[in-house]
């Protein structure tokens, strides 16, 4: 598309005007202000504006939607006559790039889910592991003390309780 410097459309192809919405025919000698605002957003508005004011050539990426129904680079560049705006379909690269981003908040829920589980992992056993010594350490002691030469009954009696309780206690968990 083409501006005068009195925002009147001097030249549009047949794409520019289908972004714009306009027929060809129509849209030439138009001035830009005259379309609405569903036909022309604010950020086109914005860079057209900022293009001629600043006389540097303005960039912006945006959704078109019907009848383009494209993502769409737009390209502003500002001339001693007018205004050159020229579009780039940028459609594809968008997808990809929502694509990829989908993809790797997948991956950062996935291994963020990964280490949720290996930190359950490790309680768990960091549980078990104790729940496990306790027991047999008591096992132990007691088998440990029942070996000596010298015992009486009674504490011989009491490791057996002991070690039995335990050993019970094992065989639940």
């Amino acid at each position: 598309l083409m501006l005068d410097t009195d925002w009147r459309f001097t030249y549009a192809n047949e794409e520019g005007a289908r972004v714009v919405g306009v027929p060809v025919d129509q849209l030439l000698h138009t001035c830009i202000w005259d379309l609405s605002a569903r036909t022309l957003s604010l950020a086109a508005r914005r860079a057209v504006l900022q293009a001629m004011a600043s006389r540097q050539t303005v960039t912006f990426e945006e959704f078109f939607p019907a009848p383009v129904g494209r993502w769409l680079q737009c390209h502003c560049y500002p001339s001693q006559i007018g205004l050159s705006v020229y579009f780039l379909d940028i459609t594809d690269r968008r997808e990809v790039e929502y694509r990829r981003e989908a993809l790797l908040e997948a991956e950062r829920a996935a291994r963020t889910e990964g280490e949720r589980v290996a930190r359950a992992k490790e309680e768990f056993l960091a549980s078990l592991s104790h729940e496990l010594r306790t027991p047999l350490a008591a096992i132990l002691g007691w088998t440990t003390i029942m070996r000596r030469d010298k015992i009486d009954a009674a504490t011989i009696q009491r490791g057996i309780d002991v070690v039995t309780r335990n050993a019970q206690a094992l065989s639940q968990l």
